[in-house]
């Protein structure tokens, strides 16, 4: 019996050690896949997730559902036709340094240097235009003979976006102003406050959302204008840019609160004037129009500014607008006291 039994086992012993192999091979596979996937963990972890890699934040575009960066990038200075653009090298990697940050709002028009600003961005996007929400708009157009080549409607609308369409390489546009109607692109700064009487309430009520272009009024509240850095370059040395001058007495008392806070914070007056739209009622992505890579990562370091309330309240008095009527009627306690019946106080709206 036991002489059977040695033989049995001696018969079994290859089929043991074969089975051992296999064990052993596929422990050491498992080993690689689990070397793999904790090399991949940690790319994943200290690079596509890391906040230095994307400091950019994301906002929902009122209620198209977008989801766009906290700042998109405004694409005027994208070609030299106007006498004061970027050429196409510069205006490659103002783009590129924007989509390095996070950013993938994007805004032009078919206007813009003449088409060219769509052009270049036709080239820069072909191949990832899926991750940038792209932004155009129409209703303009050069003096002509056309009486129909520029305005709101319909034939100016279908002839712009074949046009625009063309010139971006792609066969849609995800948000053309105007239709839908679900936000607004207005100008807004600590110089342009006036659409607060009217604007900014209608983006609030009906959760609109809110894009604010030449948020450092053309360069004003950089003070290169009034002696704090060059002007020597600025557009509004340029002929075309007279009629958009500011009222020059009340840019003087702006520009020097806007001083004052950045001598405070350490921040360039850019930084300062770019975090104050921050602080505003509603959210407001504001459009950053660099000409120059070195204006791009200057705004793109408003992100990180705070602001004291005091600095936010030196900021506002300095730039406060008169609203008018009927804001200033409500502002009369005899008046709130018989619109509320004396209850203004305890009505939490």
């Amino acid at each position: 019996m036991d002489q059977e039994m040695d033989s049995a086992v001696e018969r079994q012993k290859p089929r043991l050690r074969a089975r051992l192999d296999y064990a052993a091979r596929e422990w050491r596979v498992l080993q690689v896949h689990w070397r793999i996937l904790l090399v991949t963990a940690s790319v994943f972890s200290t690079s596509l997730f890391s906040e230095k890699e994307t400091p950019m934040r994301y906002r929902l575009l009122g209620n198209s559902g977008l989801r766009v960066s906290e700042a998109a990038l405004g694409t005027m200075t994208f070609g030299d036709e106007w006498g004061w653009g970027s050429a196409k090298d510069e205006a490659r990697k103002v783009y590129d340094v924007f989509r390095e940050a996070g950013g993938n709002f994007i805004d032009t028009a078919n206007f813009y240097t003449s088409g060219t600003s769509e052009s270049f961005l036709g080239e820069f996007m072909k191949d990832h235009r899926q991750s940038v929400v792209m932004a155009s708009k129409y209703s303009m157009a050069a003096p002509g003979i056309d009486p129909n080549a520029a305005g709101n409607h319909r034939k100016s609308m279908m002839q712009a976006m074949e046009a625009s369409l063309k010139r971006l390489q792609t066969d849609y546009i995800d948000l053309y102003w105007g239709s839908p109607f679900v936000g607004l692109q207005i100008e807004y700064s600590l110089i342009e406050r006036t659409v607060e009487r009217e604007l900014v309430p209608v983006a609030k009520a009906l959760n609109l959302g809110f894009t604010a272009w030449s948020p450092l009024a053309r360069g004003m509240l950089t003070g290169k204008y009034h002696g704090h850095g060059s002007s020597e370059d600025g557009r509004m040395n340029n002929n075309l840019m007279k009629d958009f001058m500011p009222e020059q007495q009340r840019t003087e008392r702006v520009v020097a609160a806007v001083k004052a806070v950045s001598d405070q914070t350490g921040r360039s007056m850019a930084q300062v004037a770019l975090a104050w739209l921050r602080y505003r009622p509603v959210p407001v992505i504001p459009i950053i129009g660099a000409r120059k890579l070195s204006q791009l990562h200057d705004n793109l370091a408003s992100f990180d500014v705070s602001l004291s309330a005091e600095q936010v309240k030196t900021l506002d008095e300095a730039s406060r607008i008169d609203l008018g009527f009927p804001y200033h009627l409500y502002e009369k306690e005899s008046v709130r006291a018989i619109a509320y019946g004396g209850m203004r106080e305890q009505i939490l709206a």
